[in-house]
């Protein structure tokens, strides 16, 4: 009858409402990040079985069911999870899944799941999302990921403590054909009495002694003495180079030129000599004058202030001294008039004996000894440490600029290890320079060091300290090469080590094949000569017989210092966010930290999960219980950052859809109508 077709229709229209208005949902989030669309499926409501089948007998064949359909009903509406295009954003914290999986996000009571990766970071530091959903992961401490699934939160403001080098790796080629070179010791700065008639430029001249003296160092070559008088305002200047107008310029070469024209120009000194202590003596000619003298030199400001007697007269007969003068040390200087550079006298006597002992290669010497006499020279001196030292190389023991420096002689291990010099006298100040055993030489150093190489250590404080590598060839045959290392420190301007490395040499061997042989120190002590603990550093030349480390061919010498932890504190500055979902962050001391994880959930069935808001899924019993972890493990797919997922609505599929949507529905209509129209027909029958 007509009206099962009127139902038929009924059912019919409304089922392809259903999809229409499924199609208009795609369709209005074809633009949403993340968002899945959606497809509607029919079936066959049920059948009216006018009559059943018969199977086929002898005499006739089988007969089929007569049915007729009372209309259809929805039979599904799935999601389809299929990937997303991914567009690029250039925002940070958006992220994208390249493959299965979803970002876990909780509100504090409920946990929930999206493919839109739109993040942000909240005022406390929380990853969330829309909503105030905050992201799940796990967080990190001190870089370590931990395992508890929370949500994910970076505090602004995070500090970065400092953390002591521990650990270095020297790589690279140490040349097996440089040449042997020796090592140098050094002393600190001496000075010889200046003597009246002494041919000594103003330069190297150093004016100490009294106490009430400036020492700023050595006087140049331009230094500029200023003598003004009382009774005569005339400034006379005297330089070893000329001055301009209107002072008068006189060049001299020794304290009796300056002494002599001091006192042709200044009428109120009577004269003006140089006594045996190398100062000048000032005598009056007259009672009640005054007399001022001044330098314009920081160096020599207060060299003549013991004759200063500006405060009050300059009676007749008085004699004044100035200050002494000394010069930088020479090797024709006596021994006798030797000062430190202080200009206090090391106190040598005729009649002294110096011992001179030490090692070389960390052998001990045999003891030389020199007895002093008046007429006794550094020459002397130094050709007698030269002997006891068994150094052949000739003029390798010399005085230059003021300093006594002892080159050893090419290829001894370690030469010159130490030397010591003792008096027969008490000369504490004599010792104080040129005994080694007392630390008063500059630290042992090659000559010309093969190859040096320098890197940054830090103590626990985060303070920065430069530790110097330096490589000498001791040893270069068919049969191994071997270099001596050296770690030193920088010299600060007081004169002291910034560092205490203990131990601070050791040997690398080389095989004949340049692989390693061996290497020692396995590991180095460095104590902070100020406020620090001590650091071990732990050495990886690379293994024996290997290739990966150092290793010794000829060429030139490459070798530096890799692989150096330790750093300074540092302030987070920003984050980046890996494809594994880790997230680091960077501080301004240049280190990288593993602050949390975006952790991925996956189903056993993505098509079971229920729809919320805000694009996001809850669990369901037919999507099984979600399994968090990290992204790119299973069937997690990676992050792709500064990307979103777009959605994966096919508008053309959906306009076609649609059509054949509206197509059905008028379809159905038309039967409702006709249905009409029959049933309008039966009732006119009446």
């Amino acid at each position: 009858m007509a009206i099962r077709a009127l139902y038929s229709g009924v059912s019919g229209l409304k089922n392809f409402q259903t999809q229409l208005d499924v199609i208009g949902n795609n369709i209005s989030n074809s633009q949403t990040s993340g968002f899945k669309a959606s497809r509607v499926t029919f079936s066959s409501l049920m059948y009216q079985t006018m009559a059943g089948a018969s199977g086929p007998t002898a005499t006739r064949g089988g007969v089929n069911p007569k049915q007729i359909g009372l209309g259809s009903t929805i039979n599904s509406i799935d999601q389809d999870f299929e990937q997303g295009n991914l567009l690029s954003t250039g925002r940070k914290t958006d992220l994208a899944i390249q493959g299965g999986g979803f970002f876990a996000v909780t509100n504090g009571v409920n946990q929930n799941y999206t493919r839109n990766g739109a993040f942000n970071f909240d005022e406390e530091g929380n990853l969330v999302y829309d909503g105030g959903y905050k992201v799940m992961g796990v967080n990190a401490e001190d870089g370590i990921l931990g395992t508890q699934l929370e949500a994910i939160r970076i505090p602004r403001g995070i500090t970065l403590a400092a953390s002591p080098t521990t650990s270095i790796d020297l790589v690279g080629n140490l040349d097996a054909s440089a040449e042997q070179v020796g090592t140098v010791l050094q002393t600190d700065q001496f000075y010889s009495a200046e003597q009246a008639g002494q041919d000594n430029t103003m330069e190297g001249l150093l004016a100490t002694g009294s106490a009430n003296t400036v020492i700023a160092g050595l006087v140049d070559g331009s230094t500029t003495v200023t003598v003004t008088t009382a009774s005569d305002t005339g400034t006379y200047t005297y330089s070893s180079t000329p001055v301009s107008s209107p002072a008068t310029s006189l060049t001299f070469n020794s304290l009796d030129d300056l002494a002599a024209a001091i006192a042709a120009d200044i009428s109120d000194i009577s004269s003006v000599a140089v006594n045996t202590d190398g100062a000048l003596e000032f005598t009056s000619g007259a009672n009640g004058n005054t007399l001022t003298i001044t330098s314009n030199s920081a160096v020599l400001q207060t060299a003549l202030a013991t004759a200063n007697r500006a405060s009050g007269a300059f009676d007749n007969a008085v004699t004044a001294e100035s200050d002494e003068f000394s010069h930088q040390a020479k090797s024709t200087d006596l021994l006798t008039t030797l000062r430190n550079s202080s200009g206090v006298d090391l106190g040598l006597q005729a009649g002294d004996t110096i011992t001179v002992d030490g090692s070389v290669g960390g052998t001990a010497v045999t003891q030389g000894s020199l007895t002093v006499a008046a007429g006794t020279t550094l020459d002397d001196y130094t050709d007698q440490i030269q002997s006891t030292l068994g150094i052949t190389t000739s003029n390798n023991v010399s005085i230059s600029g003021g300093r006594l420096i002892i080159n050893g002689d090419g290829g001894s291990d370690y030469a010159l290890s130490a030397m010591n010099v003792s008096t027969s006298g008490t000369r504490a100040n004599f010792d104080a320079i040129f005994d080694s055993s007392s630390g008063n030489y500059a630290s042992t150093q090659a000559a010309s060091d093969n190859h040096t190489r320098s890197f940054t250590a830090y103590d626990s404080d985060g303070t920065a300290h430069t530790v110097t590598v330096k490589y000498n060839i001791r040893e270069s045959s068919g049969n191994q090469t071997r270099y001596a290392i050296d770690f030193s420190s920088v010299i600060t301007a007081s004169g002291q080590a910034d560092l205490s490395i203990t131990p601070s040499s050791g040997t690398v061997v080389g095989n004949p094949d340049g692989s390693l042989a061996s290497f020692d120190p396995p590991t180095i002590t460095i104590q902070p000569a100020g406020v620090g603990n001590p650091m071990v550093i732990s050495i990886d030349p690379g293994t024996a017989s290997g290739f990966l480390g150092l290793v010794m061919f000829e060429g030139d010498s490459t070798a530096g210092v890799r692989n150096v932890n330790g750093y300074a504190s540092g302030d987070l500055q920003d984050v980046t966010v890996a494809s594994n979902g880790n997230i680091y962050g960077n501080f301004t001391n240049g280190q990288v930290q593993t602050l949390a994880q975006i952790r991925i959930a996956s189903f056993d069935n993505d098509a079971g999960l229920e729809n919320t808001d805000s694009g996001m899924f809850r669990e369901t019993d037919n999507s099984g219980t979600p399994v968090i972890d990290s992204p790119g493990l299973g069937n997690r797919g990676s992050l792709v950052v500064s990307t979103l997922e777009s959605s994966n609505v096919d508008l053309a599929r959906e306009f076609v859809s649609m059509i054949t949507a509206q197509r059905g529905f008028q379809t159905n209509s038309r039967v409702i109508r006709t249905a009409d129209e029959v049933l309008q027909e039966l009732v006119n029958i009446v």
